[in-house]
């Protein structure tokens, strides 16, 4: 097959994945409202529920192209003294009380806002500008992020006013698709088979930048369907014929890509066999070495020095991949985390420790910071 890398290349003048949840985790209080702008299936809302686990936040997802005015604004109501007031739904009233237990925060999250009506749209004026409700204040820790596609050409949507739009702090999300096909192999989301094709073809990883309306309204490459389509054939690997494969392919993605699909499908069929065998073998060192050093502590950090001076390049990635999600994942970190983080430090090569610092979350990083200053503060 023919490589076509031109998408990801391109010159992107927005966010990608990383810098933007890097720039998010930077925040500490909410003064501000964010919003997401970019095209469908392009990881918005996964990214927001990613900073709220990171955080540990309480996450109300508030899909506005399927709600009334009443879902955000409240329900009317006449109290005995007649008075006229409005009791905020179940859905948004967490947003404005006190942080549930258990949780640091809370995220408030307005997803397909200019999918919703001008109705719904002008009652999420107050908490995205004034962060209030018919007066009552959000809680004083409540993230508000807002997400939308960006071209009314392409997308049956309602334009944005634009006092409301200025008033937030917009992101041009572009998250690359070396990004995806990332965390496709590292949570297996994606079918090798689909990773293998669109590291070959990099333009089927979304729509062609010159689809017309009438191409994007049936079924067409992008992130979500390749993504779907993974799922269904990863349940039923095994279980139909190829013929089968493509014909649900095209239901997915369309007949083009998945004619191109079915090319690659063929072509890494015995090569993949090969490399998955190989892939296997490395993860389950891996997976040894994380947990005799980093969960059992097993180890101590001259056994782990003579282990990894064995590992390969591709071992060392899934090693250096490995542990920076272990570290991420960690919402307290423990002291044997901060030992072990130590003595990596001590036994590892300084730009290998340096590949893992920079991927480490603000919060992980001031945490060991604190713990020991003079190890990591010099980790530049």
């Amino acid at each position: 097959m023919t490589k076509n890398n031109d998408t990801d290349i391109k010159d992107k003048k927005g966010m990608s994945y990383q810098q933007t949840l890097e720039f998010l985790m930077t925040l500490d209080k909410p003064t501000f409202s964010i919003m997401l702008e970019a095209d469908h299936a392009q990881g918005k809302s996964a990214l927001i529920k990613e900073f709220a686990k990171k955080r540990n936040y309480f996450f109300i997802d508030c899909r506005l192209g399927q709600r009334e005015a009443g879902d955000v604004i409240g329900y009317p109501h006449v109290t005995s003294d007649n008075h006229f007031i409005h009791i905020l739904s179940e859905l948004i009233r967490p947003a404005f009380e006190p942080t549930p237990k258990d949780y640091d925060g809370i995220v408030l999250f307005f997803d397909e806002l200019n999918r919703a009506t001008k109705d719904v749209i002008q009652c999420v004026f107050e908490p995205c500008l004034d962060r209030t409700m018919n007066g009552k204040p959000l809680n004083e820790n409540c993230f508000v992020f807002a997400a939308i596609n960006d071209n009314l050409n392409k997308y049956t949507v309602t334009e944005l006013d634009p006092a409301l739009v200025t008033r937030f702090c917009v992101i041009k999300f572009e998250p690359t698709v070396a990004e995806w096909l990332k965390w496709g192999e590292t949570t297996g989301e994606l079918a090798p088979e689909v990773i293998f094709l669109i590291k070959d073809q990099i333009n089927l990883a979304d729509p062609a930048l010159k689809a017309d309306l009438n191409e994007l309204t049936q079924p067409h490459p992008n992130r979500r369907s390749w993504h779907m389509f993974s799922n269904y054939l990863e349940k039923n690997r095994g279980t139909i014929s190829s013929d089968m494969v493509m014909k649900v392919c095209a239901c997915f993605v369309g007949p083009y890509a998945a004619e191109i699909f079915k090319i690659a499908y063929e072509e890494m069929d015995e090569s993949i066999k090969g490399h998955n065998s190989n892939a296997n073998k490395e993860k389950k060192k891996i997976e040894n070495i994380m947990d005799k050093f980093f969960k059992s502590r097993e180890w101590s950090n001259v056994v782990l020095k003579n282990e990894v001076e064995k590992l390969n390049t591709s071992e060392l990635d899934l090693f250096k991949s490995s542990v920076i999600l272990y570290y991420n994942d960690f919402q307290s970190l423990s002291q044997s985390a901060k030992i072990r983080m130590k003595e990596l430090v001590e036994i590892a090569k300084p730009e290998f420790i340096k590949s893992i610092w920079s991927s480490l979350t603000k919060d992980i990083k001031d945490k060991l910071i604190n713990y020991d200053s003079q190890t990591f503060n010099n980790i530049k």
